[in-house]
């Protein structure tokens, strides 16, 4: 079964770029709004398995959690559970996560640390679901109804086999950040990358802990 898909409200490419890749390994498809908008949009369009916001993007200050508030008490789309990504220092200011969250990740995003989180928070949330809002909570009117029936129902993804791909994926990750920074492959003739991928690949493989990959 397809793992459906995951709005993503942020404007910094390099960490959009970090949860595409991360959200693949639970057949997540990530769809991007720069913008409170642009969300809402993406949300008439669709509804979505899960919605990660930052707090804070170009031109808005608090887009994130107007998002959240709104998705939360939107009787449609209030049991899609809502993310606040943060990196350090970003809310020194919050005293506690606000309820509109179900949870914060953190920032910078660390394969594959933030892919299993992703994914323990949706196992929680399949076995204790978040509670829906009464209709008459707020004025829908603004937002098309694509979904017939209230609760979302959280993607059942989570087999085996997105463990052997994360293992994968871990060997991937690992063997790219190391040609990122060797000397070798940077110098290299096209013709002889074949080669250097072969090596690496094997050393990080020899040296891999499944383990700890997997927490």
């Amino acid at each position: 079964m397809s793992g459906g898909t995951c709005i993503l409200l942020e404007s910094d490419d390099a960490v959009i770029n970090d949860i595409t890749y991360s959200l693949k390994l639970i057949d997540l498809e990530v769809l991007v709004a720069e913008s409170l908008e642009d969300a809402k949009d993406l949300l008439e369009e669709q509804r979505p398995e899960l919605i990660i916001v930052r707090g804070h993007v170009v031109g808005d200050s608090d887009a994130g959690f107007r998002l959240a508030d709104e998705v939360r008490s939107h009787p449609q789309f209030s049991t899609v559970p809502v993310m606040l990504l943060c990196a350090e220092g970003e809310h020194d200011s919050l005293d506690e996560l606000p309820e509109s969250f179900v949870a914060e990740l953190k920032l910078p995003v660390e394969f594959p640390t933030f892919t299993k989180n992703v994914r323990a928070i949706l196992q929680e949330l399949e076995e204790s679901p978040l509670e829906p809002v009464a209709e008459n909570q707020q004025d829908t009117s603004h937002w098309r109804d694509r979904n017939e029936g209230g609760a979302t129902s959280l993607p059942s993804v989570f087999n085996p086999l997105d463990k052997r791909m994360m293992v994968a994926y871990g060997v991937q990750f690992t063997v790219l950040e190391q040609l990122r920074n060797d000397e070798e492959f940077q110098q290299a003739k096209l013709g002889e990358i074949p080669e250097i991928l072969a090596a690496v690949t094997e050393q990080v493989c020899r040296d891999l802990d499944v383990k700890k990959l997997m927490g």
